[in-house]
Protein backbone atom coordinates (compact mmCIF):
# COMPACT_ATOMS: atom_id res chain seq x y z
CA UNK A 1 0.00 0.00 0.00
CA UNK A 2 2.74 2.45 0.95
CA UNK A 3 4.65 1.87 -2.29
CA UNK A 4 1.50 2.42 -4.31
CA UNK A 5 0.68 5.68 -2.52
CA UNK A 6 4.26 6.89 -2.93
CA UNK A 7 4.25 6.01 -6.65
CA UNK A 8 0.92 7.76 -7.10
CA UNK A 9 2.19 10.86 -5.28
CA UNK A 10 5.34 10.83 -7.41
CA UNK A 11 3.32 10.73 -10.64
CA UNK A 12 1.18 13.65 -9.51
CA UNK A 13 4.29 15.66 -8.63
CA UNK A 14 3.56 15.88 -4.91
CA UNK A 15 6.79 16.62 -3.08
CA UNK A 16 7.70 14.06 -0.46
CA UNK A 17 10.47 16.16 1.10
CA UNK A 18 10.27 19.94 1.45
CA UNK A 19 13.64 21.72 1.52
CA UNK A 20 13.94 24.98 3.47
CA UNK A 21 17.42 26.51 3.45
CA UNK A 22 18.66 29.03 6.00
CA UNK A 23 20.35 32.24 4.88
CA UNK A 24 23.75 30.76 5.71
CA UNK A 25 23.04 27.62 3.67
CA UNK A 26 21.93 29.76 0.71
CA UNK A 27 25.22 31.68 0.90
CA UNK A 28 27.19 28.42 0.93
CA UNK A 29 25.27 27.23 -2.15
CA UNK A 30 25.81 30.54 -3.94
CA UNK A 31 29.54 30.44 -3.20
CA UNK A 32 29.83 26.86 -4.46
CA UNK A 33 27.97 27.78 -7.66
CA UNK A 34 29.74 31.08 -8.29
CA UNK A 35 33.31 30.01 -7.60
CA UNK A 36 32.81 26.37 -8.59
CA UNK A 37 34.36 25.66 -5.22
CA UNK A 38 34.79 21.92 -4.86
CA UNK A 39 33.83 19.39 -7.49
CA UNK A 40 31.51 20.04 -10.39
CA UNK A 41 29.02 17.64 -8.80
CA UNK A 42 29.08 19.71 -5.63
CA UNK A 43 28.22 22.80 -7.70
CA UNK A 44 25.39 20.85 -9.38
CA UNK A 45 23.99 19.72 -6.01
CA UNK A 46 24.26 23.29 -4.70
CA UNK A 47 22.32 24.55 -7.73
CA UNK A 48 19.67 21.85 -7.24
CA UNK A 49 19.28 22.74 -3.55
CA UNK A 50 18.98 26.42 -4.42
CA UNK A 51 16.21 25.76 -6.96
CA UNK A 52 14.14 23.39 -4.80
CA UNK A 53 14.29 25.69 -1.76
CA UNK A 54 10.70 26.27 -0.65
CA UNK A 55 11.52 29.86 0.41
CA UNK A 56 13.28 30.52 -2.90
CA UNK A 57 12.22 29.63 -6.44
CA UNK A 58 10.49 26.43 -5.28
CA UNK A 59 10.78 24.65 -8.61
CA UNK A 60 9.43 21.14 -8.89
CA UNK A 61 11.75 18.23 -9.60
CA UNK A 62 10.86 18.01 -13.29
CA UNK A 63 11.68 21.69 -13.90
CA UNK A 64 15.03 21.42 -12.14
CA UNK A 65 15.92 18.22 -14.01
CA UNK A 66 15.13 19.80 -17.37
CA UNK A 67 17.05 23.00 -16.63
CA UNK A 68 20.10 21.18 -15.25
CA UNK A 69 19.92 18.36 -17.82
CA UNK A 70 19.97 15.62 -15.21
CA UNK A 71 17.53 12.93 -14.18
CA UNK A 72 14.53 13.69 -12.02
CA UNK A 73 15.69 10.92 -9.69
CA UNK A 74 18.92 12.87 -9.07
CA UNK A 75 16.91 15.86 -7.91
CA UNK A 76 14.74 13.65 -5.72
CA UNK A 77 17.82 12.06 -4.14
CA UNK A 78 19.42 15.43 -3.35
CA UNK A 79 16.15 16.69 -1.87
CA UNK A 80 15.68 13.52 0.21
CA UNK A 81 19.27 13.54 1.45
CA UNK A 82 18.98 17.18 2.51
CA UNK A 83 15.85 16.56 4.57
CA UNK A 84 16.86 13.22 6.11
CA UNK A 85 20.65 13.51 6.46
CA UNK A 86 21.27 17.25 6.60
CA UNK A 87 22.47 20.05 4.36
CA UNK A 88 26.19 19.24 4.55
CA UNK A 89 25.64 15.61 3.60
CA UNK A 90 23.40 16.61 0.68
CA UNK A 91 25.97 19.09 -0.60
CA UNK A 92 28.93 16.72 -0.27
CA UNK A 93 27.07 13.71 -1.68
CA UNK A 94 27.11 10.07 -0.72
CA UNK A 95 30.28 8.91 1.00
CA UNK A 96 31.87 6.06 -0.89
CA UNK A 97 34.04 3.40 0.67
CA UNK A 98 37.55 3.02 -0.69
CA UNK A 99 37.63 0.30 -3.32
CA UNK A 100 40.45 -2.12 -3.49
CA UNK A 101 41.49 -3.92 -6.60
CA UNK A 102 41.79 -7.70 -6.67
CA UNK A 103 45.60 -7.58 -6.85
CA UNK A 104 45.70 -5.56 -3.61
CA UNK A 105 43.88 -8.36 -1.80
CA UNK A 106 45.81 -11.25 -3.31
CA UNK A 107 49.19 -9.58 -3.41
CA UNK A 108 49.77 -10.65 -6.99
CA UNK A 109 50.79 -8.17 -9.64
CA UNK A 110 50.79 -8.24 -13.40
CA UNK A 111 54.12 -8.19 -15.09
CA UNK A 112 54.66 -5.89 -17.99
Amino acid sequence: MFCWVWAEAREKGIKQYIVRLSDEEREICDAAIKKLKGSSQKARRAWILRQVDADGPGWNDRQVAEADRCRRRTVENVRRRCVLEGFERALEGKQRSARRCRSCWTGSRRRS
